[in-house]
């Protein structure tokens, strides 16, 4: 599980900028609030946020695609869930990285993206 993490992020050409970083904000009537594994900034000046999953079976690209998890954590820098800890609320997208297969040889990416994340 280390090794394929550790491969996937020596390939990784993102900046990381936060990490288990908390966040809370309000949808609605809801307040929204959690953890993000991993904030990363992209060579445009756009953050991208990581999920690492440590499951055995990786979900579709589809599925991926529409998660609700990557979708509140995309909301959650929009809205300025973070309270000001990041330079502005730009996101380019989100990815859950599948570490966790013990089969796989190498981790399993899974994007979503920025279209999806909406105020």
């Amino acid at each position: 599980m280390l090794g394929k993490f550790f491969k996937w992020n020596l390939e990784n050409k993102n900046t990381l900028v936060g990490v288990e970083e908390r966040f809370e904000f309000t949808l609605g009537t809801a307040i929204v609030s959690g953890s993000i594994d991993r904030i990363e900034l992209t060579a445009e000046n756009k953050y991208y946020i990581v999920d690492l999953k440590t499951g055995a079976t990786a979900i579709s690209h589809e599925n991926a695609r529409e998660n609700k998890q990557l979708q509140s954590y995309q909301l959650a820098v929009v809205n300025d869930g973070f309270k000001n800890k990041l330079d502005h609320q730009e996101v380019s997208g989100a990815e859950l990285i599948f570490v966790g297969d013990f089969k796989a040889k190498e981790a399993k990416p899974r994007q979503q993206e920025k279209s999806i994340a909406k105020r």
